[in-house]
């Protein structure tokens, strides 16, 4: 991938769908500069043309499935991904639940160098296997049709002597006195099991999502590592998290 490709590249992780105006605007290049660039991406693996602009390309396009809320705003999402991306470092063993906050995380890590990916959503393994600096282990088990993540008791025993650095998870519900919460049993035994063989358990959570508990633990409050989110959650929902020792971290 060339400099010009990776530069809208990050552009469209950080801002999602750019018109071509705006991609001119923040490039400093001509408007029909960035037509003609455009017009070349008929079957770029990471960039999507679209009419009047560019978005980002998805292997597999993950929609979440219904629950009693409202969806995260994608501008919330990417924000909050954007910033987990920048924890990690070269060495490291990462693991990844499914669900939209972990796959739009994928996708930002595409150009990274010497990390390891553990996942259990089909999805994520498809947006980053075969990529030179990124090694992809894939949890087997069932699929889960409405997430992509594979589930049950063979994703456990694939985790049988496996350390992971940072686990990133995103969540149905967190609170203080239920902690990270899942609508999935199935969901949430996995995921109780990538952190136990993780060092850090890090929940990547829109403002929706506090004050919500769900049918089945993942974790307790206490057990949580760090909270990214935005300044959309009010400060008091997150001081709680904060007098537990969990490390609480704003995208924006």
């Amino acid at each position: 991938m060339n400099t010009r490709d990776r530069q809208i590249f990050e552009l469209l992780c950080q801002h999602g769908e750019l018109s071509v105006q705006r991609l001119s605007e923040i490039l400093q290049v001509s408007p029909s500069s960035i037509r003609r660039y455009l017009n070349t991406l008929h079957d770029h693996p990471y960039i999507h043309r679209t009419h009047g602009g560019a978005t980002l390309s998805y292997v597999l396009q993950y929609n979440s499935i219904p629950v009693s809320f409202p969806d995260a705003d994608d501008a919330e999402v990417r924000a909050i991904a954007h910033r987990a991306a920048k924890l990690i470092e070269p060495g490291d063993v990462i693991g990844l639940s499914g669900g939209k906050m972990c796959t739009e995380l994928a996708i930002n890590l595409r150009f990274l160098e010497n990390i390891t990916i553990v996942t259990n959503a089909v999805n994520i393994a498809c947006e980053l296997v075969g990529l030179s600096g990124i090694k992809v282990m894939v949890c087997g088990g069932m699929v889960d049709p409405g997430s992509f993540e594979l589930v049950g008791q063979l994703v456990d025993k694939a985790l049988e002597g496996i350390y992971i650095h940072k686990f990133f998870i995103g969540t149905d519900g967190l609170t203080v006195e239920n902690g990270l919460t899942n609508h999935s049993e199935s969901e949430a035994e996995v995921a109780r099991n990538f952190a136990a063989h993780s060092g850090q358990t890090i929940v990547l959570s829109d403002h929706q999502k506090f004050k919500r508990s769900n049918l089945a633990q993942v974790i307790p409050a206490h057990k949580i590592s760090m909270i990214i989110t935005t300044d959309k959650t009010p400060p008091e929902l997150l001081q709680g998290f904060c007098e537990l020792g969990v490390k609480v971290l704003l995208a924006y």
